[in-house]
């Protein structure tokens, strides 16, 4: 399975097919288009009023697409009003009016894979790439390395963190490699699930499982963190999946396919949306009232919220 770049999707037709309409410069409100979805149960929850890095809002939406290149993954803060977008050169973030920024200059040049906010410390943020392993504790205005015992090279695709009874745990995919573990926070790492010459994409943990999961080119895979054996959850004959994301307060894992948006509740799958807007080829975990947020082919971004699929503007 390819990893999604605007270039191999023809990136100028489609980004000039989607924004067109939407991504210009104006400090006038967009009205959002809602798009009707599956069902799905809705978890109660209270926003979090969290104090991230202030983006300065200088860029459209099609500035982005431009400056970053190809955008690897993207995340909701955990208030749920601002989108970051992990690309090949730079960590982007929403701002006002429908305007974008770069959230530290020093990661312009960074193809950054992954973030994951760490739901203990909202201003704790994490991000992973290609040779960039990195934490900020102030909301991603200063920026640490953290990639001591990490292979020379590394090539990180996806970074999550376990909550445990000693604590939160970290976890990274690294390409032909496998799972590395850091139980201080990113200062050490090791390799503690190992998955010789495979190619990940995604990652991710079940808390009431207590289960890492790895989505590889022709399978999705599960281990137990307190060790084991890697078992096969889903193989590509079934369908083919993109992006797996899991929502750890009904732990529940979710998965972006060819058929829909698929949910794992215990050892079923069952479809929870199969009319989605487009094809989604990346989502991630948002808030209890955005379970989901997605990033199609045509690089629109999507939310799921209250049973229906909204475009974030």
């Amino acid at each position: 399975m390819d990893r999604f770049t605007l270039k191999q999707m023809g990136a100028s037709i489609s980004v000039f097919l989607l924004l067109s309409g939407c991504a210009t410069a104006t400090h006038k409100s967009v009205e959002t288009e809602i798009v009707d979805a599956g069902q799905t149960m809705e978890e109660p929850g209270v926003k979090q009023s969290v104090k991230l890095a202030q983006i300065t809002g200088e860029l459209t939406y099609q500035d982005v697409l431009q400056k970053g290149d190809s955008i690897n993954s993207l995340a909701l803060d955990q208030g749920g009003e601002q989108v970051w977008l992990a690309t090949h050169a730079g960590l982007y973030a929403s701002a006002d009016h429908g305007l974008w920024g770069a959230v530290a200059d020093e990661l312009e040049q960074a193809d950054v894979k992954t973030i994951y906010f760490d739901p203990k410390k909202p201003k704790q943020v994490y991000i992973a790439g290609e040779k960039v392993c990195k934490v900020s504790k102030d909301g991603g205005k200063s920026w640490k390395r953290i990639e001591g015992g990490l292979p020379q090279g590394y090539d990180i695709q996806s970074l999550i963190g376990a909550l445990t009874d000693k604590g939160t745990f970290l976890y990274a995919f690294v390409n032909r490699e496998g799972v590395y573990e850091s139980t201080d926070a990113g200062a050490n790492w090791h390799l503690r699930f190992p998955i010789d010459s495979v190619e990940g994409y995604d990652l991710d943990y079940v808390p009431s499982e207590q289960k890492l999961y790895v989505l590889t080119q022709n399978e999705l895979l599960s281990i137990d963190i307190h060790g084991g054996d890697w078992q096969v959850e889903w193989r590509e004959s079934d369908s083919h999946i993109y992006s797996i994301a899991a929502n750890k307060s009904t732990d529940t894992l979710y998965a972006a396919s060819d058929k829909g948006i698929l949910i794992k509740a215990g050892k079923e799958w069952t479809l929870l949306s199969s009319d989605l807007p487009e094809k989604l080829i990346n989502i991630s975990y948002g808030t209890a009232d955005t379970p989901i947020i997605g990033i199609g082919e045509s690089a629109q971004i999507y939310r799921y919220s209250q049973e229906k699929w909204k475009k974030w503007e």
